[in-house]
Parts: structure tokens; sequence; C-alpha cells
């Protein structure tokens, strides 16, 4: 969170741990439950399923989730997300 503060991001953290019948309804969308070929997930075994991952969306300066607004802080937090992956 202190790195996208430090890129001048606010955000909102929607959702962390996920059960099993959560994750397998979010890797189903695509696939078997519309919208066809919009894949939410790629796989079974989110870091999500062991607590270990968390999905964030920017917010403006009234608090209103920007959904389109992945891109810039998908750039800017690039070397901070490579550190925690340990890649």
């Amino acid at each position: 969170m202190a790195a996208t503060r430090a890129q001048g991001f606010q955000v909102l953290v929607y959702e962390m741990f996920r059960t099993l019948q959560r994750q397998k309804y979010l890797y189903a969308i695509g696939r078997t439950v519309p919208p066809l070929g919009r894949y939410v997930t790629y796989t079974l075994d989110s870091c999500h399923r062991y607590g270990i991952a968390a999905d964030i969306v920017p917010i403006d300066a009234k608090g209103r989730a920007l959904w389109n607004g992945y891109d810039p802080l998908y750039r800017a937090t690039s070397r901070f997300r490579s550190r925690v992956a340990g890649l």
C-alpha cells in the first residue's frame, strides 16, 4: 500500500482471501459462465487461496473506484510487485 501511495495512487482493497468455492466460480467466468472468452482468473490455485494476495483498484478523490484505471497503477508499481514476487 505504501508503494501505491508513494506513486500518487489511492487504492481500495476489494478481495483478499478466497475460498475454494469462490476461486472455482471465478475460474468458470469466461469458460462456462458469461461473458465467455473474458477470463477473470487463469488458475484454481491462486495465492488468494492462501491469504497472500489482494486485489486492488485505484480510487479517485471522492473514493469512487476507477475500474478502468489499472494500467497506470500496474506500470507505476511494477518494481514493487517484482520484489514481492521474488522476481
